[in-house]
């Protein structure tokens, strides 16, 4: 019987010992973790580093050393899982947060980028140093019209207004909102000339608009220059093709035939061409 006490006060007194040194074991390790991180061995840092966070897996200090070890190395992904954790745990922390944002864009994970970058405008840095950005991150992210918003709020202070025309005349137009795509078209023209590429652009928007006469006027020169653009044809084939004309139509197939062996069988310029045959049958 006294064997078994002594048995089971030596247990006791080894868990109070055991417990009472997990936190300064988890101090120990943070130091020695930091240490090494400070010394440019991110290998033995994040060794340290996470057998810490398995004693202390909330603690804010540890979760961002750990992070920073990774993205020292180039290990992204597992940087951007100890950031994120930090993240959830203490948010819209701004130091957790460019990480994330610089990290998250590289990797293409364009939700959580936008996210990062909403706590640093929010936080002190203002909007206007992000609208360029955002509206980039929304458009990656598939969301055109949020892409729109922040790119007409970069437009007002970036003084390549031309560049930014260009671009949100796209949008626009992905938005379905071809009047403003055209405004926004002039608006380049205006500054920079009537280049090819925007002419072809105005062009395509008056005939999704079913202003195929005026898509056509614009069209025609620029087929008929030695720079003509395969999209340019495309499009006036396109335009030709939806007229009720039926000179205009053999001129579409004529169009389409010169660009069969140019486009990608995506076209599916055959069957274009084997309708608009048949039409005219």
């Amino acid at each position: 019987m006294i064997r078994y006490v002594c048995v089971l006060s030596l247990l006791l007194t080894l868990l109070v010992v055991l417990g009472g040194c997990e936190g300064e074991s988890a101090e120990e390790l943070r130091a020695a973790g930091k240490e090494a991180f400070f010394e440019e061995d991110y290998s033995r840092a994040r060794d340290l580093l996470v057998q810490a966070l398995q004693l202390s897996p909330s603690d804010k200090d540890l979760l961002y050393y750990a992070g920073l070890a990774y993205e020292r190395d180039f290990l992204y992904d597992s940087a951007i899982f100890y950031f994120r954790r930090a993240d959830i745990l203490y948010p819209k922390d701004r130091a957790i947060n460019q990480h994330i944002r610089v990290i998250a864009t590289g990797l293409g994970r364009w939700q959580e980028a936008i996210d990062a970058t909403y706590v640093l405008a929010r936080s002190g840095d203002g909007y206007e140093a992000y609208n360029a950005e955002l509206s980039r991150l929304w458009e990656e992210n598939g969301s055109s019209l949020n892409a729109l918003y922040w790119g007409r709020k970069a437009i007002a202070s970036d003084t390549l207004k031309e560049n930014w025309y260009i671009r949100l005349s796209g949008l626009a137009s992905k938005c379905g909102s071809l009047y403003v795509s055209i405004a926004y078209i002039d608006s380049a023209i205006d500054l920079i000339g009537p280049r090819n590429e925007l002419v072809s652009n105005k062009a395509t928007c008056l005939a999704d608009l079913g202003d195929y006469i005026a898509a056509e006027t614009l069209l025609r020169p620029l087929v008929d220059s030695d720079s003509a653009l395969d999209v340019s044809r495309y499009s006036l084939a396109r335009t030709l093709a939806a007229q009720n004309d039926r000179n205009k139509k053999i001129e579409a197939i004529q169009l389409f035939r010169e660009l069969l062996p140019l486009l990608p069988p995506e076209a599916q310029l055959d069957s274009i061409i084997a309708i608009l045959e048949e039409e005219l049958q």
